[in-house]
């Protein structure tokens, strides 16, 4: 049963506002508490750069997950692989797949760490 009120929805027994939520004897659930989400992510690394400069891109990325409050759980590097079909030109890479939780907005910050990052021909990420 749902009924609304001026700006107070009634769900059940616990009372939504627009800024908190109350639980049914009037205590405040606490909203500090953040829900990490489980993430898949696998990038290809242009094949032409240097073996420490794809290690550093691996550990800039995985660094970069755990400044903002993610837990980099598995690091699989599966080396150069031949290309589907050719990107750029180009027809090998560096195949690298990350396991991690984080924030759920944090994702669309790495895109964007991704997309201004040359050395990277493609990424994909997948919640779990």
């Amino acid at each position: 049963m749902v009924a609304k009120r001026g700006r107070f929805c009634y769900y059940g027994k616990a009372v939504f506002t627009d800024r908190k939520i109350l639980a049914p004897q009037g205590a405040e659930y606490d909203h500090k508490e953040v829900k990490m989400n489980n993430y898949e992510l696998l990038y290809i690394i242009d094949n032409a750069a240097a073996d420490d400069k794809k290690e550093a891109l691996i550990e800039k990325f995985s660094q970069l997950i755990t400044d903002n409050g993610g837990v980099v759980e598995k690091v699989d590097k599966w080396g150069s692989k031949k290309l589907a079909y050719p990107i750029d030109f180009k027809n090998d890479g560096y195949y690298v797949l990350m396991n991690f939780s984080s924030k759920p907005e944090f994702p669309t910050e790495l895109e964007r760490q991704f997309r201004i990052n040359d050395a990277v021909i493609r990424f994909m990420i997948v919640k779990k």
